[in-house]
Parts: C-alpha cells; sequence; structure tokens
C-alpha cells in the first residue's frame, strides 16, 4: 500500500531537542509533524488533528507516556502510538502492548529504523480506516435499503435487520429479535425448502412466499438469500433480501380478473353477434344446421 505524502505524525517529549529534530526528520519524509511538550498538550492535539502515528516520550513533565497513550487510544482508537523511553525494562514493554501500544522503542533512535516503523504503522492504519469506512459504507446501505435485510443465524434465529425489516412485518426491534425466522412464513414449507436450496447451492434467488403481519395478514415477498462459511464446512450467517411485493401481487390478481371478465364478455359478444348473423341469414343457418 502506497503511503499519502502529509500523513500527520504526533510527537510528544518535554525535550525540545526531541521534538525538533523529529519534526524535521518526518517533515523532510513528506509528512506533517504535530508536536506536543506535554501530556495534556500531545492529548488535545490528538483531539484536534487525525494522526495516523504518536510518537510519545514516556518522561512527560506532567503524566507518564502510558497515561497519554491510553488518552490517545480513548479518543483516536486507530492511532498507532510508539512509546520512546531512555531505559527499557520488559516489564515496561508488557505494559506498553497490553495498552496497544504499536511498539516500544529505546533511545538513542535510529532513524532509518524509526521511518520504516511509522511506515508500518501507517499502513497499519490506512488499512484499518478503510475497513472502517467499508463498515460505515455497509451499515448505511444496510439501514437505508426500501427493502428488508435480515442477517440470520444456522440456529434460526435473528442477528440484525434494518427498519425496512420492521416496518414490513410491523414489529418492534425487541419483539422481532424475540422471535425466530421460521415463524414469520405462512407456510414452514416454504422456509424448509429454502433451506434445502441453500444448503445444495449456496444461496436462492426470488423465491416466492408469503409472510405472517404481526397482525396476521399476509405479505407476498421474493425472498433472495445467501450464506457465509467460516470455513468449507460450516455457515456463520444467512444473509436474506426481501422484496415486498404485495403490491403488485395485488395489481396482477386484478389484471386477471379484468381479463377473465372481458373474455366473458367477449365470448357473449361473439356469441350475441354469430345469432344476430344467423338470424338475417335464414340460408347460411340452414347450412350450418345440415
Amino acid at each position: 500500500m502506497g503511503i499519502i505524502a502529509g500523513h500527520a505524525i504526533l510527537i510528544a517529549g518535554g525535550d525540545n531537542d526531541f521534538r525538533e529534530n523529529l519534526s524535521d526528520i518526518l517533515r523532510g519524509e513528506g509528512y506533517a509533524p504535530v508536536t506536543a511538550a506535554t501530556g495534556k498538550d500531545a492529548l488535545e492535539k490528538a483531539r484536534d488533528h487525525e494522526c495516523s502515528v504518536a510518537l510519545i516520550d514516556l518522561r512527560l513533565r506532567d503524566m507518564s507516556g502510558f497515561d497519554v497513550l491510553q488518552g490517545i487510544k480513548e479518543r483516536a482508537p486507530a492511532t498507532e502510538v510508539i512509546l520512546v523511553t531512555g531505559s527499557a525494562s520488559q516489564s515496561a514493554a508488557i505494559d506498553a502492548m497490553n495498552l496497544d501500544a504499536y511498539r516500544y522503542v529505546e533511545k538513542p533512535l535510529e532513524t532509518g529504523k524509526l521511518l520504516g516503523m511509522i511506515r508500518r504503522a501507517i499502513e497499519k492504519w490506512e488499512m484499518a480506516k478503510a475497513l472502517h469506512e467499508s463498515q460505515e459504507r455497509y451499515r448505511t446501505l444496510f439501514e437505508e435499503s426500501r427493502d428488508a435485510i435480515l442477517i440470520t443465524s444456522p440456529h434460526n434465529r435473528f442477528i440484525e435487520f434494518n427498519q425496512a425489516s420492521l416496518d414490513l412485518l410491523g414489529y418492534a426491534r425487541e419483539e422481532l429479535m424475540q422471535r425466530r425466522p421460521s415463524d414469520l412464513f405462512v407456510e414452514i414449507a416454504d422456509f424448509r425448502q429454502i433451506e434445502r436450496e441453500i444448503h445444495d447451492k449456496g444461496y436462492i434467488k426470488e423465491y416466492e412466499v408469503e409472510f405472517r403481519h404481526r397482525e396476521g395478514k399476509g405479505v407476498n415477498c421474493l425472498i433472495s438469500s445467501t450464506r457465509r462459511l467460516i470455513d468449507s464446512c460450516n455457515v456463520l450467517e444467512y444473509q436474506t433480501i426481501v422484496k415486498d411485493i404485495t403490491r403488485q401481487k395485488k395489481i396482477q390478481q386484478q389484471l386477471e380478473r379484468t381479463l377473465s371478465l372481458l373474455r366473458k364478455n367477449l365470448n357473449g359478444v361473439i356469441r350475441l353477434v354469430t345469432h344476430l348473423v344467423e338470424k338475417r341469414n335464414p340460408i347460411r343457418r340452414d347450412i350450418s344446421a345440415a
């Protein structure tokens, strides 16, 4: 993954030379250093700037580097923190890792190794950011979809569903979570058939079923569903999209009734015309009778 120039790097340390030297090095690499002389200042900078990486000296005037690390993770969990110390110890390194530090390094800092460490930390930050943005896009699509989306477990329980699902079925969120997916089907045979097809093919597309609304009325639906696997054998969850076709079904039924009525009327018209023709043409009637 390519590094984008301009990543903000927070540098927190009480030593002015420490901050200035690191700033010059990072600026020369195309980064945007953000400096802080105290822990309090570092936490404010972490809040106000989107920092990919933070270099924190353990010895600050107002608080320990561990407290700053913890505060940064509370304010900006994605920021990768590298703790810097003048005298490394095993217990301190363990504490740093337990607080989710990216690395724990000892002075004097080797420029090449430090830049490589920062580069890898930024790559990790970029991947985490991309994942978060992807999840946000999925959540937006999930919640704003006009179709019902149901996430269910292999044990016939709901994991998640969107607002359109609640609107379609008439349930409150807590009520629907207590139901089983199979309870929604007017015909349990449809549920069993869908289970078999997904087991055999891994998916089902636009299978017509009737769901039961909370008030007891039927809701005509088209179901498309796929499974997500943990491995080649075990199912993690089922993802199902449900389209409400109740209105289309009503229109279709009304059209069929209209066509049936037209056919009956047309047959009546044909019989009437035939009768009139035969009445006006007795020869044709006699020939037909013969």
